[in-house]
């Protein structure tokens, strides 16, 4: 190569430039380095949130915490616990069936089907109190899209609703975090309005629960039955004409046969992720806590793939579902689960009908057993009713006739209940048929 002369100049000044350019940007590299190191120091000096290192999530710590929140963690003062936002945003998923069909009124939405059924790798990150709208008018939000929200089928829990996990999860994180800041003195919580005005009265929690479990404990095991509480209103409140968007009932999503499952779930998870320190310390950390959590629950959980999950919806077609009514069409849904107890049977496509197709589906999907995960939950502890430390008031504003169990009265609490699931479930049976509410065909 000829170095002389005018080429051989030009290349020395070109080489010179690239050396300085270069130079300069290590120069630029080391001082941002030593610019990010003095900002870690400073911020650890001054207190600031740290983002720490995401936690591993075995199927160990998912298998206790599906039964009882786990004991792994120290405990916490009111004073240092952080201050939860209350939950505005809904997130709307998923009509029970697959490539669903939609009307408007008695007109039909040409070219427009919702395939709901997904798999757990078709899952975006969490992110809390995401939705597609708000109680309090249109959001900004688009954790709708990026959640990517959907039907997932597991072998062990049946059909799981994410946004139901989702939500409940962050009820029990709101929760959790809210009454142990308020667990000294007490305080009434006003919520947005959902199916009417809703309120929660947190009482000072009683010494000797947090003398015999500890403030973090106590404080989750309370917020979880507040948090399963609120999810049995919302069931309700759709039953009763509820509907987020008013020109769009929600009928066929009253107690669907994955609701409380899923619901129960969500609390579950999120009971077992709070014991972790640190795992709420900031938004960011939690969203990320709770997407390990929840992949991790889901897996032991025995998932499917989406395309197996469409094959087991088909198998309970004219079952559970009618692929050929469309929505907002109540008869969509013919089957709903009631089942408001205190063990929470997953519904499994197995339990529809006994057939050689559905014998082939578990053999080949679920290893030939599906071996149910039964979801537990408490009313009391030590004797302490947790009604006796929390109360969620009502005031009752639903477009259908409500079965107010007070004369004169249209505030009803979590006490009245039980009565009106019973009057949900005479609905139920009256529009769909006998056995509605049950997952097989006995006592039809």
């Amino acid at each position: 190569m000829d170095m002389t002369g005018r080429n051989g100049i030009a290349f020395h000044l070109r080489a010179r430039r690239y050396r300085s350019r270069a130079e300069s940007a290590v120069s630029s590299t080391r001082s941002l380095l030593l610019a990010l190191l003095v900002g870690v120091v400073l911020c650890g000096c001054a207190g600031l949130p740290k983002w720490q290192a995401q936690r591993t999530v075995t199927p160990e710590m998912v298998a206790e915490v599906l039964v009882e929140p786990g004991t792994w963690s120290p405990d916490l003062k009111p004073a240092e616990v952080p201050a939860i936002p209350v939950r505005e945003h809904l997130r709307p998923c998923c009509a029970f069936g697959t490539h669903l069909q939609a009307s408007f009124g008695p007109i039909p939405i040409p070219i427009f089907t919702i395939a709901n059924v997904k798999g757990i790798d078709d899952l975006g990150p969490h992110k809390y109190d995401a939705g597609a709208f708000t109680l309090k008018g249109s959001s900004r939000s688009n954790a709708f899209t990026s959640e990517k929200n959907g039907l997932i089928y597991t072998c062990r829990g049946g059909f799981i609703d994410t946004a139901h996990v989702r939500d409940y999860a962050d009820w029990t994180t709101f929760w959790a975090t809210t009454i142990a800041r308020v667990s000294e003195t007490g305080a009434t919580i006003e919520l947005p309005k959902e199916g009417g005005s809703r309120r929660v009265i947190v009482r000072p929690v009683p010494a000797q629960l947090i003398k015999r479990y500890g403030l973090r404990r106590t404080a989750i095991g309370l917020a979880q039955w507040l948090a399963f509480q609120l999810s049995l209103w919302h069931e309700i409140a759709t039953a009763y004409g509820y509907a987020s968007i008013e020109i769009y009932p929600e009928y066929v999503s009253a107690f669907s046969p994955e609701d409380i499952y899923s619901n129960l779930l969500g609390i579950k998870i999120a009971g077992g992720m709070l014991m972790q320190t640190g795992s709420v310390a900031t938004d960011s950390l939690y969203d990320q806590n709770m997407t390990t959590w929840l992949r991790t629950a889901l897996q032991y959980l025995g998932p499917v793939s989406a395309e197996a999950g469409t094959s087991a919806m088909r198998l309970v077609d004219g079952l559970w579902w009618d692929s050929k009514a469309r929505l907002p069409n109540p008869r969509l849904v013919l089957r709903r689960n009631l089942d408001a107890g205190d063990a929470i049977k997953p519904w499994q496509v197995s339990q529809a009908q006994h057939s050689p197709a559905m014998t082939a589906f578990v053999d080949k999907e679920c290893g030939g057993s599906e071996r149910p995960v039964i979801l537990h939950r408490r009313r009391s502890a030590r004797g302490i009713k947790f009604s006796d430390v929390l109360i969620l008031e009502i005031d009752v504003s639903v477009p259908d006739p409500f079965p107010f169990p007070r004369q004169g009265s249209t505030q009803i609490t979590q006490e009245d209940f039980p009565a009106v699931i019973e009057s949900v479930r005479a609905r139920v049976v009256g529009l769909l048929g006998p056995g509605a509410d049950r997952p097989d065909h006995a006592g039809e």
